[in-house]
């Protein structure tokens, strides 16, 4: 039962940092998605008349 808890912990240690990583990689993809929109609305806003 002593054994279990060091390795849970470490398994928790290691996914909260795969987790951030995975948020961190999701947070500039949807960065890049609203600045790639914006910049695609202000061109067809510019082009419309």
């Amino acid at each position: 039962m002593g054994h279990e808890v060091p390795t849970l912990r470490y398994d928790l240690f290691r996914f909260k940092i795969i987790f951030s990583h995975f948020f961190q990689s999701i947070l500039k993809v949807r960065v890049s998605v609203v600045q790639l929109y914006s910049t695609a609305t202000k061109y067809e806003a510019l082009h419309s008349d």
